[in-house]
């Protein structure tokens, strides 16, 4: 390997590192983070070391953290007993929370779902529960899609040294 593969790998580690800090922090992309780290690499060896299949698989992974980003909560809200009020206002406060990262990706569907269940006469523990269920799904979300980031890292050395 010569400096400049090396240096190219390091980049890509470190783009791919950032990504799983993403997996994390709200502002942050992280799967699409680790999906450039890897084609980083794989277009300047010209997919002659991590070929099309894995960077296609990579891709396929990165779009279900990005989905599951994004829908995570609504399943945990769902879940727990929202209703299509409560998911409707949690869809507001998300769009609202974008304005106040990185926080309100988190804090917004939470508040949204409380407002859209109180709004829809749902008092006590059953809005609670709804909100308490987006929040549920936030976490669960972060903690797979920061697995699908290792994962995704692991197939990349896996494609590196064998």
């Amino acid at each position: 390997m010569r400096w400049v593969e090396i240096s190219v790998l390091v980049v890509s580690f470190l783009v791919m590192f950032i990504g799983v800090i993403g997996a994390i922090v709200p502002m942050i992309p992280g799967p699409p983070l680790v999906l450039a780290g890897a084609f980083i690499y794989a277009a300047y060896t010209h997919f002659a070391v991590v070929g099309w299949k894995i960077i296609l698989l990579l891709s396929v992974l990165a779009a279900i953290g990005v989905l599951l980003d994004y829908s995570a909560w609504v399943f945990g809200a769902k879940k727990l007993g929202a209703t299509k009020l409560g998911v409707g206002f949690g869809v507001l406060g998300l769009i609202v929370g974008l304005f106040f990262l990185p926080w309100g990706l988190i804090v917004g569907p939470l508040v949204g779902v409380g407002i859209g269940e109180a709004i829809a006469k749902r008092k006590g523990v059953p809005a609670l529960k709804a909100s308490a269920g987006s929040l549920l799904g936030v976490l669960v979300g972060v903690i797979v899609k920061f697995l699908i980031c290792f994962v995704m890292i692991a197939i990349f050395i896996l494609a590196l040294v064998l």
